[in-house]
């Protein structure tokens, strides 16, 4: 018996799924980082979650529900898809150095688009795979993860060097702002350290 390409992506969505709301499940209180502790950012010295600026973030209500937006492909399709990553693509500069970090919520966001784009250029899906992105996209915007994950793609060996998740349901939007503060300071600092010539 032959299972076609599409029960495997069903089958995969369904058990993320279940790994997403088995983390949320045993996630809802995450380990407290210390916020008066002072890190370096250099090697391991960085707080395992990200702070916001005022130490929490508000909680709000995200409503299920079909929406035409999100669709799988179509005229807005990339271009709503790629509305969920913030300025400087989920990236946070942060320590005296500025180092790298990528926050776990927009690495989420950017595995689902990369999904999304893959699954428009296969042939024809059911409608229900187009639902099952979209819940996800909610799903990761009302728990979104927190964690600090260095942003060393390139050099980290994942199969030993695994990274951990937590999900929280913060005010997404808070963090959105705080996104674009930090990458317009980043993009100051760049700038002054490396002029462009003119």
């Amino acid at each position: 018996m032959r299972f076609s390409p599409r029960l495997y992506l069903a089958s995969a969505f369904g058990v993320l799924s279940l790994i997403l709301s088995a983390v949320n499940f045993w996630s809802t209180n995450p380990r407290q980082t210390s916020i008066s502790r002072a890190y370096s950012y250099i090697g391991n010295d960085f707080p395992e979650f990200y702070i916001p600026k005022n130490g929490t973030l508000p909680r709000v209500l995200l409503t299920v529900e079909e929406s035409r937006h999100y669709a799988l492909s179509g005229p807005d399709a990339l271009e709503e898809w790629a509305s969920n990553s913030p300025v400087g693509y989920g990236y946070l500069r942060l320590g005296p150095e500025y180092r790298a970090f990528d926050m776990a919520m927009f690495h989420e966001t950017h595995c689902l688009h990369a999904l999304r784009i893959f699954i428009e250029r296969a042939d024809r899906l059911e409608p229900h795979v187009g639902h099952c992105l979209n819940y996800l996209r909610m799903f990761i915007l009302c728990n979104p993860n927190l964690t600090l994950e260095p942003a060393d793609v390139l050099t980290r060996d994942f199969e030993t060097d695994r990274v951990g998740a937590t999900h929280v349901c913060p005010n997404w939007e808070v963090l959105y702002r705080e996104m674009e503060e930090n990458w317009d300071e980043w993009k100051a600092v760049r700038d002054q350290r490396f002029p462009t010539p003119h």
